[in-house]
């Protein structure tokens, strides 16, 4: 029974219009965390099927236009990841970069980056292929009067490097770190794509053709740092909720109470604890013991 009157005479106290409001917020809070843990793991998921995409897309002989996945200047897609897309243009090879420590069959070298320019006057980055050094006459700049026909899977850009301002990526003139969009922009013409292609063949065939890079390796995994994520979400959501039931709890023992202010008057019979215990009202501070 010392319990049950223990529990009823907390939720008084739950009732309480500020306990209440802060409850409201607690809970809209604890909506979008877990909204978010759900977002994660969808992301987690998506990640460990997007190499098992990208296979299946390579071997497939469907390709779509580029325009019907990707337009210049528009946000990327989230299905757009890994398909396999056709386009015609002209290479720009004077504006060619390297993009060095890029693995293929457990070798370190580089990728190609060349940018495209299409019928319609966008610049496509296109990885078109793997070097092992820079001084590979595969590597070197194609012709910029011959126009094309490639087919490639689709890629989101690299996120760019986090540096301190004025600091540079060290590399030497020609090469940058990664394929970073945002930073092409400020090296190529535009308008220019949000995305960039990798190449898996080419019309007419180079006479100095590069290493393919290959998708993904499928792991069929869950992404551990998006799971990890989407944990830690929910269990923000869950301390949340517990920091307002111990508020609560506190506020009926009176230890959010300052000395000054005089205790409750109790409205039943002895307040008893959660163990059935009785609890002795405590003394205010400035009361003489006779």
């Amino acid at each position: 029974m010392g319990v049950s009157r223990y529990r009823c005479q907390v939720l008084r106290t739950a009732l309480k219009p500020r306990w209440l409001a802060l409850l409201v917020v607690m809970l809209l809070a604890a909506t979008v965390m877990a909204k978010l843990g759900e977002w994660q793991l969808d992301r987690a998921r998506s990640h460990g099927k997007s190499a098992e995409q990208a296979e299946l897309a390579r071997q497939s002989s469907t390709t779509v236009p580029l325009t019907s996945v990707l337009r210049a200047s528009e946000t990327f897609p989230k299905d757009g990841v890994n398909k396999k897309v056709t386009t015609t243009g002209h290479w720009k090879g004077e504006d060619q970069l390297l993009v060095p420590g890029r693995k293929v069959d457990g070798r370190t070298g580089l990728w190609v980056l060349t940018p495209l320019i299409t019928t319609d006057g966008t610049t496509v980055p296109v990885v078109r292929g793997w070097a092992a050094s820079a001084d590979d006459p595969a590597a070197a700049a194609p012709a910029d009067d011959t126009e094309v026909t490639l087919v490639g899977l689709v890629q989101p850009g690299e996120p760019p490097a986090a540096r301190d301002p004025g600091q540079t990526d060290g590399l030497p003139k020609g090469q940058i770190d990664r394929v970073a969009v945002a930073e092409l922009a400020g090296l190529w013409p535009q308008p220019m794509t949000t995305g960039f292609i990798v190449m898996q063949s080419q019309t007419p065939a180079p006479a100095s053709p590069l290493t393919p890079v290959p998708p993904p390796a499928a792991s069929g995994q869950l992404d551990w740092g998006n799971l990890s994520y989407a944990i830690q979400w929910w269990l923000f959501s869950l301390i949340g909720l517990l920091f307002w039931y111990r508020l609560v709890r506190d506020d009926h023992r009176g230890l959010l109470r300052g000395p000054d202010e005089d205790d409750p008057v109790d409205e039943g019979p002895d307040e008893g604890t959660e163990d059935g215990t009785t609890v002795v009202p405590r003394q205010a501070d400035n009361q003489q013991t006779v």
